[in-house]
């Protein structure tokens, strides 16, 4: 189990790292152009919450690709370590998101559903004096919704099957 852990501190501080690099350079979000002429922007950052059963700290880092014409899809993907309730997850998840227009505030609404991989690494006990590490790896289904304000987004969602019961996450989009 310690090596997963390491493992996994390693790969976010990896991440943390070059993201914090990225948003001192201040470069502008990246943007692209399909041959249906929509202007996509790709915003990327950290993001830290809290999940429910188990109830641990979770940090990483997301993903969003929105259009920026007068569409309101997009989609969400990143990875979240979990930390806390003698046991350590490693989560990955991918959301589509609509965008409720509002007109005249600074801030946006959006509902989410996706999918989340997660693996969960966790210690059974001793029998006849070893440890025994026990792992599992479970897909769930992700339903929620959540808020924009600036470069702030903070999301709630609601697991279905083996994933956690309850996420809460802000993050920090560049």
């Amino acid at each position: 189990m310690n090596k997963t852990i390491c493992k996994s501190l390693l790969i976010f501080s990896t991440l943390f790292i070059s993201q914090s690099a990225m948003a001192q350079s201040k470069a502008p979000a990246l943007s692209t152009k399909s041959s249906a002429s929509l202007e996509q922007k790709i915003s990327f950052g950290p993001t830290l919450g809290v999940s429910l059963t188990p109830e641990q700290l979770v940090l990483g880092g997301t993903v969003v690709v929105s259009n920026v014409a007068s569409q309101p899809f997009g989609i969400s993907a990143g990875g979240l370590l979990g930390l806390g309730d003698n046991l350590t997850t490693i989560r990955g998840f991918g959301h589509a998101f609509y965008e409720f227009p509002l007109t005249g505030q600074d801030f946006s609404l959006h509902a989410l559903g996706g999918l989340s991989v997660i693996r969960y690494d966790f210690n059974c006990g001793e029998l006849f004096g070893a440890d025994f590490d026990c792992d599992s790896t479970n897909l769930g289904i992700d339903l929620g919704g959540g808020a924009t304000h600036g470069n702030f987004r903070g999301e709630v969602w609601l697991g279905i099957g083996d994933v956690p019961d309850a996420t809460l996450s802000l993050s920090y989009i560049f």
